[in-house]
């Protein structure tokens, strides 16, 4: 399961209002493999709502999945 600090949310929240996603959008995690095989990259996007397997968290208001 994630963790996020306050800080970190108050970060991604100030994001989302940066980009113009809604307040009442989450953030959403994803992991995929590094292009040269090494490791795995971290991404993030914000959505309206979390997908039927998501884990869901939240602080500072801001949900995350």
């Amino acid at each position: 399961m994630l963790k996020m600090t306050t800080a970190a949310a108050d970060a991604l929240t100030a994001t989302r209002t940066d980009v113009g996603a809604p307040d009442t959008y989450g953030v959403r995690f994803t992991a995929t493999a590094a292009q040269d095989g090494q490791g795995s990259r971290i991404g993030f996007e914000f959505v309206p709502s979390p997908q039927p397997n998501d884990d869901e968290t939240e602080a500072s208001g801001l949900k995350a999945y």
